[in-house]
């Protein structure tokens, strides 16, 4: 199971791409459910949230659950499920899958595979284009001299060039803050998520930089809990191990940005386009069509 490494692609991609939240939308961190009595979903820790409104990109950087449950409510659980199986075309999904667990926490029945995980990523760092794996792009005979197989894959568009782009920079923006931070490829830009499952029992961290993308799980095939200090998250030092070694030496590469994207100061306290008396602002990154109206908490 995939736990939060899911969220960018049953909620994040889903919510922009619809136009339904942006990058400093409002969201309240507190659970919106209750299941056998007893509020859902909590987040990391068995923590109920703590009933602030928080900006989309913190609850991104946080790993909260509560925010996505709350998201989906507007998404939709047919449209978070659509953008799963036909968007990013996971391979393993049921039918049961189409719940709230699945989508928000990534409880899917048979789980996922890193292929998949890794190939859908890929999408969202190449401006929403999506291309089937495969194992071999050219198979020759022993001379060299007869191909015997090239493959040539064609590009799908899953999501609009500004959705994607804007979820990559949620995903680099996550690389400053907690266990992703330590990950980032020096000298790259690198967009990430991590994931942890109930009871330890799977690690996760989807993560690429401009020239590669890889899906990371750690776990036990019999489901065991892991047995791992607090603090410590091995795939993400794992992918950091590969990845370092993998582009060193290569010249620096950035994501792509669509000239569609708006890059705004915004009030961290309103979520509104940043207005001269507001007493703290960040930087986000929006769709054209779906920009904030301009702080009437601080408006002169």
């Amino acid at each position: 199971q995939p736990g939060s490494s899911i969220k960018p692609l049953s909620i994040y991609a889903p919510a922009i791409e619809n136009n339904l939240y942006n990058w400093s939308s409002m969201i309240a961190d507190s659970p919106s459910r209750y299941v056998d009595g007893k509020p859902w979903p909590v987040n990391y820790g068995q923590k109920v949230g703590d009933g602030q409104l928080h900006p989309l990109q913190y609850a991104v950087e946080r790993s909260l659950n509560t925010v996505p449950a709350r998201m989906l409510e507007k998404i939709t659980i047919k449209t978070s499920f659509d953008f799963l199986e036909n968007h990013f075309h996971l391979s393993t999904l049921e039918k049961s899958d189409a719940d709230w667990a699945p989508l928000v926490t990534g409880a899917f029945t048979q789980g996922v595979t890193t292929l998949d995980m890794a190939a859908a990523y890929a999408a969202i760092g190449n401006g929403g284009t999506y291309y089937e794996p495969y194992c071999y792009y050219k198979v020759t005979n022993s001379s060299g001299s007869e191909t015997l197989l090239q493959t040539s894959v064609k590009g799908e568009k899953v999501l609009s060039p500004d959705t994607a782009d804007v979820v990559c920079e949620l995903l680099q923006a996550n690389t400053n803050y907690g266990t992703t931070k330590a990950a980032a490829v020096s000298g790259f830009q690198t967009m990430a998520k991590t994931g942890t499952t109930t009871d330890e029992k799977d690690r996760w961290f989807a993560a690429g930089t401009p020239y590669y993308v890889s899906a990371t799980w750690y776990g036990y095939d019999s489901g065991f809990a892991l047995n791992t200090a607090s603090g410590t998250h091995a795939p993400t030092t794992a992918w950091k191990y590969v990845m370092e070694r993998a582009q060193q030496g290569l010249p620096v590469l950035e994501f792509p940005v669509d000239e569609s994207v708006v890059t705004a100061e915004y009030c961290t306290e309103s979520g509104g386009l940043a207005a001269p008396g507001c007493p703290r602002t960040a930087t986000g990154y929006y769709t054209q069509g779906n920009l904030p109206a301009v702080c009437r908490d601080h408006a002169a």
